[in-house]
């Protein structure tokens, strides 16, 4: 149970970050757009 439970804390981060990272980058190229 406990595995699962680190397996899903660990993907939510990595999506966070994956997330984060498309965001950042969206933004540079907003501004450097603009």
């Amino acid at each position: 149970m406990q595995n699962i439970l680190q397996y899903m804390i660990m993907t939510f981060c990595e999506i966070l970050i994956k997330y984060f990272v498309f965001n950042r980058n969206l933004l540079i190229i907003a501004i450097c757009w603009l």
